[in-house]
């Protein structure tokens, strides 16, 4: 075998092994985003710890949650933290620690509501936790597609926003919540 005939097929391998193994998510707009909530049939909702301390200028989170909830009819899974939060406004919101959460919903194959749903939406969640959460929901339920509209890029995630600032951030969700409502008003 010659070398070059050698270099391709560890190249074009390579290659191949890497899509395999790693699939980076799709950075996407607020409209875009939208669009998939709207579309999705069983809505879930991971709410991370980081909900208490983020205060935004034009998006009250707690009531943007609420709302896509409420929509949607979607299940709202919280960080322990931020379930006192979300408690006032979304009564039936699931609280506990989102990494046993996630142990729970892919090692026992508890949460059958979870379980069956089409989309998940991460928001409100320390960098390194939404790594975490992505990567085991990813592992053990490759056919569930995940959202991220937190603040950071999440390459574990199918769809996510780009690594953005805060009255970056603001903005998107303010479009994310517009384009959301004025679709669901035409339909």
């Amino acid at each position: 075998m010659k070398i070059e005939d050698y270099r391709k097929r560890l190249r074009y391998g390579i290659a191949f092994y890497r899509r395999l193994v790693r699939k980076y998510a799709l950075v996407v707009s607020p409209r875009r985003a939208a669009h998939i909530i709207s579309k999705s049939k069983r809505l879930t909702i991971i709410v991370g710890s980081a909900l208490p301390d983020l205060k935004l200028p034009r998006v009250d989170l707690v009531e943007f949650i609420s709302n896509i909830a409420s929509l949607k009819r979607a299940i709202v899974v919280a960080s322990l933290v931020s379930e006192k939060i979300l408690r006032d406004k979304i009564p039936q919101v699931i609280g506990m620690n989102l990494i046993e959460f996630v142990f729970n919903l892919c090692e026992l194959g508890r949460f059958k509501e979870v379980r069956k749903s089409d989309l998940i939406v991460t928001i409100c969640h320390r960098e390194d936790i939404l790594k975490q959460i992505t990567s085991a929901i990813r592992h053990y339920m490759p056919e569930l597609t995940i959202l991220n509209i937190d603040r950071y890029y999440c390459e574990n995630a199918t769809y996510s926003f780009p690594t953005v600032e805060l009255g970056v951030w603001d903005r998107a969700l303010t479009v994310l919540w517009q384009t959301l409502s004025s679709k669901s008003v035409k339909s």
